[in-house]
């Protein structure tokens, strides 16, 4: 039996992006503020709605609000009042924790795309819905090689990590 342990990858919407994600959101609807659905069912027509809001991605090692790492494109896609919490110990050099994508690689392109919390009083996200990790963060990206345009981040970043950005941490993008 061996001892190490396995490196998950957890996205909203998908772990690895290298195809398109365009006008989509997880949370909640930020203009209508209405809650996502997921739809579940046997095909029947005896079909159930199960709310996705409020909830939280919870995990341990990589975990990202819409996709843990992007080769491909996502435009026109955001993470509103979602929490992401990673459970991984104090110390652990190896996790990764973003609001959006924790990897954005070189042919990565994200472009109109948010990260907010919620109850936005003054500018400022409450920390009802908040992105907390002992390990490495960033509040929109982890690492950047890709390109990033028209984007922000407002949301609540709880961390006791000396490598965290409450953007970027790791921008390389010319």
């Amino acid at each position: 039996i061996g001892t190490s342990t396995p490196s998950a990858r957890i996205g909203g919407f998908v772990a690895q992006n290298s195809g398109n994600i365009t006008n989509s959101f997880i949370g909640v609807n930020a203009s209508t503020e209405t809650h996502s659905n997921v739809y579940i069912g046997d095909g029947t027509g005896d079909n159930g709605v199960v709310t996705s809001y409020p909830f939280r991605l919870c995990g341990s090692n990589n975990i990202a609000g819409v996709s843990y790492s992007n080769s491909g494109k996502i435009v026109s896609t955001y993470s509103n009042a979602v929490g992401i919490i990673n459970t991984s110990l104090l110390g652990d050099d190896d996790s990764l924790t973003a609001g959006f994508v924790a990897v954005n690689e070189s042919s990565g392109l994200i472009s109109n795309a948010f990260v907010q919390g919620n109850n936005i009083q003054n500018f400022r996200a409450s920390e009802d819905y908040r992105i907390e990790s002992k390990g490495n963060m960033g509040g929109f990206v982890y690492t950047n090689s890709g390109e990033i345009k028209d984007a922000y981040s407002n949301i609540v970043i709880k961390t006791n990590s000396k490598r965290s950005g409450g953007f970027v941490f790791e921008n390389s993008a010319s």
